[in-house]
């Protein structure tokens, strides 16, 4: 009978294996990163006028009337974007209270009067029964971003690897390399 032992030292990779499992666990950092560019693929978007599917809005009558673009007359709902990352995942919005109407379209009805009164620069007071705003949807994830989010946690995980290689300690950024 002819028997071969092989005997594997696993020491050399346990401290890879320990850096690996380290950034699984605290993917904070490259959650982070993933929202930052996550905000700002969804500004891009508002510029371009389109919704994370790629559909163009309907423009605004104030946009028509101005020659402006939908939804950035003021930048206020541009500028009130952002997100918060922690080692569990990403979370983007905003805390206008309008944002919701405006990205998933509202009717506006009086509530107590008859008529809703607002002004509007060039025609002066407008009476109307309702208003109607069609939804133009400027958060969510578009085409290319679950690609583009998955290379940033590759990239993370993959730094961490040689960091633990190489005895150094985490960078902290999920950056594409």
């Amino acid at each position: 009978m002819i028997s071969v032992t092989l005997d594997i030292d696993a020491k050399p990779l346990a401290g890879g294996m320990k850096a690996l499992l380290a950034a699984a666990l605290d993917l904070g950092p490259a959650w982070d990163v993933i929202g930052r560019r996550w905000v700002d693929r969804n500004r891009e978007r508002m510029a371009e006028g389109v919704g994370p599917d790629g559909q163009a809005w309907k423009p605004s009558q104030r946009a028509l009337r101005d020659g402006g673009q939908t939804l950035l007359d003021t930048r206020q709902l541009e500028g009130s974007l952002t997100h918060l990352a922690d080692a569990q995942g990403v979370t983007i919005g905003t805390d206008l209270v309008k944002a919701p109407a405006l990205h998933f379209g509202a009717t506006i009805v009086p509530k107590v009067a008859k008529f809703l009164r607002f002004f509007i620069p060039g025609r002066g007071w407008v009476f109307a029964k309702k208003v109607v705003l069609p939804p133009r949807p400027f958060v969510g994830i578009g085409q290319g971003d679950h690609e583009e989010f998955a290379e940033i946690l590759a990239n993370h995980l993959r730094r961490r690897l040689e960091e633990a290689k190489s005895g150094g300690g985490p960078s902290g950024s999920g950056a594409p390399a």
